[in-house]
């Protein structure tokens, strides 16, 4: 007999999905399917789409379970991917890698006669290093001409505009974050500017925008059903003959250049190569070397009670994270960095050699974006450690952030503990043997008392001339 779940024991995720809703229970994730698309959704199941993209790591295990839940009868278990890296926390080469998963996932898919209606990077999560398509309510039935080829893609504007447009602008060297590219008004000035042809700037982005959904409406014809047709073009004689001759059209095949070929797009996407563009700290840790300064930290830091998960601010392309996964016993390693060009240097060197501990992500700690549908950064990377290495001194004399924000914020993704280096002589260089003058109150006894006020002091060591580490544990009431 099926075990319900209370509705009360499960906390679900907000959702348009007309076939179900996501929710998780007992740190699972489940999905349940609505009665009136339990048919189509075991359809989908039983066609072996959904067990060809498990088998080539393009969607998560799926099981159907002996559950129940208020309103649906079937209930689905997900594999649960951790930590979640939205859009946002994409690099150049993972949104590249995104965007051919979307459309590896509707090449197979075309073989068992569907196509994904939703192409935008939120379907999209990267687990151990591989994107990974998770709409599984995206799913719908669709004509093939041959295996990789339909004839429209309901899902072709979206993925244009979403993912292989924000991937062109990236390539040119701007600097964009993604999440403001699904705000439209903000994305019809930048495209009409950018990424169209000559011609199509003297038009105005609302003339440019009607020809351009009238060319993708045309370009997926043959996949809008009948009843759409009709209803959208039933209010005036004129839209009603409109309807009838799009339907007769179809019939006989007479609309032309609707063909869409995944290989093909996938190609385009391959050819894609970043513009060369040096960053601040992009080759940062090209001429580093192991010192006693970072085994010392690795020593302290593994020898912390009950940590398995660190999140390392400032990474860069990873050279801390790597030699903590040596000489450390953690399960995961988030490293962030804001610098696109370290994080892509790191997410390349882990594919090829499938490291899976360590998880790039493009994160600003002074910067934070919010979504309603989705976890905040803190709440999606949070980590028992948190590591911030020769940084903190950038963020107060640089950037002139107030030390309540930077501890705030650095502990907002602890849970239990921190490791941050106090820098004494500022932005001194030692490649130049170079001390900048720093201000009055810029010293250690200004940072122990404000790092105090959000920590409990438990060891301070001196690491170097310029590297003072100060261990932290989250207070009593603040930890989990």
């Amino acid at each position: 007999m099926p075990t319900k779940i209370d509705t009360p024991d499960i906390q679900a995720r907000p959702s348009v999905d007309r076939n179900g809703f996501v929710f998780s229970w007992q740190g699972r994730i489940f999905r349940g399917i609505y009665p009136d698309a339990q048919q189509q959704i075991q359809e989908l199941l039983d066609s072996g789409l959904i067990a060809e993209l498990e088998s080539n790591n393009l969607f998560p295990k799926t099981r159907a379970t002996d559950y129940t839940v208020d309103g649906c009868s079937l209930v689905l278990e997900h594999e649960k991917i951790s930590p979640i890296l939205l859009p946002e926390n994409w690099s150049f080469e993972m949104h590249k890698a995104a965007c051919l998963c979307l459309l590896e996932v509707n090449r197979i898919a075309s073989k068992y006669g569907y196509s994904t209606i939703d192409s935008h990077g939120f379907n999209i999560l990267f687990s151990k290093g591989e994107p990974k398509f998770i709409d599984l309510g995206s799913f719908i039935k669709t004509k093939a001409i041959r295996p990789g080829v339909v004839k429209g893609w309901r899902g072709l504007q979206e993925f244009q505009q979403m993912m292989h447009f924000p991937l062109l602008l990236r390539a040119r060297g701007w600097d964009i974050n993604l999440i403001q590219l699904y705000d439209t008004s903000f994305f019809s000035i930048l495209k009409s500017w950018c990424r169209h042809p000559f011609w199509a700037r003297l038009l105005s982005p609302r003339i440019y925008n009607r020809i351009e959904d009238a060319y993708y409406i045309y370009k997926m014809i043959h996949q809008i059903p009948d009843e759409m047709i009709s209803d959208n073009l039933k209010y005036t004689a004129i839209r009603r003959l409109a309807a009838r001759c799009i339907l007769f059209g179809r019939r006989l095949n007479l609309f032309p250049f609707t063909k869409v070929s995944f290989a093909k797009l996938a190609g385009k996407i391959q050819k894609i190569r970043k513009k060369r563009r040096r960053s601040v700290w992009g080759d940062y840790h090209d001429k580093i070397e192991v010192t006693p300064r970072f085994s010392a930290i690795a020593e302290m830091l593994k020898k912390l009670p009950n940590c398995k998960t660190v999140l390392e601010f400032g990474g860069n392309s990873g050279f801390f994270s790597k030699i903590l996964l040596e000489e450390g016993n953690f399960d995961q390693i988030i490293c962030t960095d804001y610098d696109v060009n370290a994080i892509d240097k790191l997410y390349l060197e882990l594919r090829e050699t499938g490291e899976t501990r360590i998880i790039p992500a493009m994160l600003n700690i002074s910067q934070d974006l919010m979504l309603s549908n989705f976890e905040p950064n803190e709440k999606r990377l949070r980590s028992d450690i948190v590591c911030c290495l020769a940084l903190t001194h950038h963020l107060f004399l640089s950037q002139g952030l107030s030390p309540s924000f930077v501890f705030g914020r650095i502990k907002k993704y602890a849970t239990k503990y921190v490791a941050i280096e106090f820098m004494p002589l500022g932005l001194y260089s030692p490649k130049f043997d170079d001390t900048l003058a720093t201000p009055e109150w810029y010293c250690e006894e200004w940072f122990r008392e404000n790092f105090e006020k959000h920590f409990k002091l438990i060891d301070r060591r001196i690491l170097e001339k310029n590297r003072i580490l100060y261990l932290g544990q989250l207070l009593d009431d603040e930890s989990n």
